[in-house]
């Protein structure tokens, strides 16, 4: 009756060992998912911030602006909880500053109708050096930490 019991305990240990180390590994992959996106993003965000003041500059604005696609963070929202406690917020305010520069590219039309461009154009750059200069320090430690070169 005792070997029952030893490999019952040690059968309900394995399997909580391996639940964990199972949730581990999602929260793990979530968090690289993550931040996988947001470096791309980046990279993406400051090639477009260098092309559209060099477009200000030489005073053609009139090329369509497609919106920065973030499908990871958005398909997981409902994840949020799993991303690194110390991270987090900097993800949240960083997708969410990205959607309103993705909202302002929608109101382009509105600008262009009014024959106000060029407000549009400043107010656009403007909102991109933002984004970019809010950056914070954290993104750069997260990316070599999950090994986001």
């Amino acid at each position: 009756m005792n070997a029952v019991i030893i490999a019952s305990i040690i059968t309900f240990w394995s399997g909580l060992i391996l639940f964990f180390a199972k949730e581990q590994l999602k929260v793990r992959a979530t968090n690289k998912a993550v931040l996988a996106e947001i470096q791309r993003l980046i990279a993406v965000i400051r090639r477009h911030e260098k092309w559209w003041r060099a477009r200000i500059e030489a005073n053609d604005t009139d090329h369509p602006l497609i919106p920065f696609s973030m499908p990871v963070y958005t398909s997981q929202l409902g994840t949020i909880g799993s991303l690194d406690s110390s991270i987090v917020a900097h993800v949240v305010e960083f997708f969410g500053y990205l959607s309103f520069v993705n909202d302002l590219q929608a109101t382009r039309v509105r600008y262009m109708e009014k024959e106000r461009s060029r407000d549009f154009d400043a107010m656009y750059l403007e909102a991109l050096q933002r984004l970019l200069s809010s950056l914070p320090p954290q993104f750069e430690i997260f990316f070599l930490r999950y090994g986001i070169a």
